[in-house]
């Protein structure tokens, strides 16, 4: 499973947010579920070439260090493939 995947954590009008932003590179159709410590995001039947934003929004004035799991499934040549990518952001405060 071929995914280019970067997080972020920003702020967004006083808000603390962590952005996470995936590009299908497999070249096949690829399922992606987002998980963070404010929620988890699904997409389907993302395209290759395509890609994929959200922002997840913590609710408060700042967010710690964290990670976000970004995990990637197909299913392709008789068989189902699965890549799970775990990525680190800074901590970030918007006061």
């Amino acid at each position: 499973m071929d995914l280019r995947v970067s997080v972020r954590a920003q702020c967004s009008n006083k808000t603390a947010v962590v952005a996470v932003h995936v590009v299908n590179e497999d070249g096949h159709r690829v399922d992606v579920r987002a998980t963070t410590a404010s929620g988890d995001k699904k997409w389907t039947n993302v395209k290759d070439g395509k890609a994929v934003y959200h922002v997840f929004r913590s609710g408060e004035g700042a967010v710690e260090a964290g990670s976000v799991t970004v995990a990637g499934y197909a299913w392709y040549d008789g068989e189902g493939h699965y890549e799970r990518y775990e990525l680190d952001h800074e901590a970030v405060s918007c006061s």
